[in-house]
């Protein structure tokens, strides 16, 4: 079963599992809310790519708000795409058991960084950015469970 009632592209999905696996392996040893907006990136650079976000802009309600939705979107989700790698190599270095307090500080800044959009995040105290957080919630465009359902279908 998809992960919500939007309507995903199978084709993409594919891609994203496949990319996904080649990248990490596995998300399973991420913490959920990480997994997933990693799963969300992967899944929308390959919308992306394949022209069906540049479609779904110039379907919105104001054509030019889209595109430049359309645009900035893409050069983000394109630029993490290529550094989410890293973070995740990163985060796997550190011994959770040992060193719990960096490990989550660790994912609380990749979250940070990735779901929450949170400008400037390394110039900034973690209990800022938790402040930051509540008001960037409502902004999140995020596929609820996608990266369970990318985990259960391989």
């Amino acid at each position: 079963m998809k992960p919500t009632n939007l309507k995903l592209d199978d084709k993409i999905l594919e891609l994203t599992k496949r990319n996904i696996e080649r990248a990490f392996g596995t998300l399973d040893d991420l913490p959920y809310e990480l997994a997933n907006i990693i799963a969300n990136y992967y899944y929308k650079s390959w919308e992306i790519l394949s022209g069906n976000a540049e479609s779904r802009a110039l379907r919105a309600k104001n054509v030019y708000q889209g595109l430049i939705s359309y645009v900035h979107e893409a050069g983000a989700i394109i630029n993490f795409r290529e550094t989410i790698p890293e973070t995740v190599n990163t985060l796997r270095k550190i011994d959770r058991r040992k060193q719990p307090r960096l490990y989550y500080y660790m994912v609380n800044y990749a979250l940070d960084v990735l779901k929450y959009n949170i400008p400037d995040a390394h110039k900034k105290s973690h209990i800022r950015r938790q402040f930051e957080r509540i008001f960037r919630k409502k902004r999140i465009s995020e596929i609820p469970n996608l990266s369970n359902f990318i985990q259960e279908n391989k």
